[in-house]
């Protein structure tokens, strides 16, 4: 397992690739830059499995629809978040310069529990609502992709519409019951560890 890290968009949003031992790949939260993200994985020979959202926000579905053309990636996002997919005021696209957002709809819905097979990997699907209703967050071996949940030295906004304070630390709580320690991948910012972020105090 290995993961190749671009920073993409408008709004600096962290797209991570997870790849198998065979070169296949889950593209996680592809926001941006998406002709840079091909061109990666055409030279290291890599196939697109999946393309997981961890919420429907257009910094982080911008060009999602580009490299489900171009791979035949499957699309993934939470129920609550699929019309995002579809509606450029839900995702925000309106305000964060999505006038042309490309419309798709989801491959597949993703709820809590759910697993996704990747060659050796399994990645593990937890609902981790607040920032938007349908946030998700992925476990794959000792990596966490948080989205916009928690971030190094901080959390998701809860101000924009469907955002809820209350269920966001609910969910950073959830993710701090959580045995042993994780890499902590989120959205936007560095990298951290979700023992440091829970050590930190900072919400």
């Amino acid at each position: 397992m290995r993961v190749k890290h671009f920073t993409v968009g408008e709004l600096y949003t962290n797209c991570y690739i997870l790849i198998s031992e065979k070169n296949r790949a889950a593209v996680i939260d592809p926001g941006g830059n998406g002709k840079e993200l091909l061109d990666w994985l055409q030279r290291e020979g890599i196939k697109v499995r999946y393309i997981l959202l961890t919420h429907g926000h257009y910094d982080h579905i911008k060009d999602a629809p580009f490299l489900r053309d171009k791979t035949g990636g499957e699309v993934c996002i939470h129920p609550l978040d699929g019309d995002m997919l579809s509606d450029r005021v839900k995702s925000l696209g309106v305000f964060l310069g999505g006038a042309t957002q490309k419309y798709i709809s989801p491959g597949r819905l993703l709820r809590e529990g759910d697993t996704l097979e990747l060659d050796e990997l399994t990645i593990s699907v937890l609902e981790t609502p607040g920032h938007t209703p349908g946030s998700l967050s992925f476990l794959c071996g000792d990596l966490l992709f948080s989205g916009d949940t928690l971030f190094c030295r901080g959390r998701g906004r809860t101000d924009f519409p469907g955002g809820n304070e209350g269920e966001l630390f609910r969910s950073i709580d959830r993710l701090f019951s959580l045995e042993g320690d994780y890499r902590l991948l989120s959205g936007h910012g560095e990298e951290s560890t979700l023992r440091a972020e829970e050590a930190g105090g900072v919400f």
